[in-house]
């Protein structure tokens, strides 16, 4: 795993919260404004449901071949003209990623432990050095337990709701 551009200097930032509360928004915000390296857990479990797919695996009825797959897997993040951009064993896969089969795929490969294990040290290797926001499930106890700053956002079910309707009307 690699990131480019982090400053060994300052803390990590961990935000936590149920799905839709703006989680996303709120760490893209804090990163840009803090001059921080956003890191976007859901787009590297993304990214392994593409590298499964792409290798003809069914990430729902499958996890044992996506646990094989594991250890060939290389996951990084790089910043170009400030737009993250998620890369997959080398290749751009930062709208790949976002494909509907990808987000599917994300859940179902979110679940298997082997595949939580390992990218929760991605993560953590990536946040040793500080100079990061990173926000996602389990971020504050699990991934950055000691991290300098922790966050639990919260919104209504209401906010929460309309947050994921027009996000997914953008998307068409």
């Amino acid at each position: 795993m690699s990131v480019d551009g982090v400053n060994k200097n300052k803390i990590s930032v961990a935000i936590d919260g149920p799905a839709g509360a703006g989680k996303s928004s709120v760490a893209k915000k804090v990163a840009a404004d803090m001059g921080y390296i956003y890191i976007d857990t859901g787009a590297m479990y993304r990214s392994v449901a593409v590298y499964a797919i792409e290798n003809g695996i069914d990430t729902a009825n499958e996890p044992e071949k996506v646990i094989d797959l594991l250890e060939s897997i290389n996951i990084g993040i790089k910043y170009e003209n400030g737009m993250q951009c998620m890369f997959l064993n080398g290749r751009d896969v930062t709208t790949r990623i976002r494909e509907n089969d990808a987000s599917m795929g994300a859940s179902a490969v979110a679940v298997i432990p082997q595949v939580r294990e390992r990218l929760v040290r991605m993560q953590q290797e990536m946040a040793a050095d500080g100079g990061v926001v990173m926000d996602g499930r389990d971020i504050t106890t699990t991934v950055l337990p000691n991290a300098e700053l922790k966050i639990y956002l919260t919104a209504s079910a209401h906010e929460r709701a309309m947050r994921r309707y027009k996000e997914y009307l953008e998307k068409g």
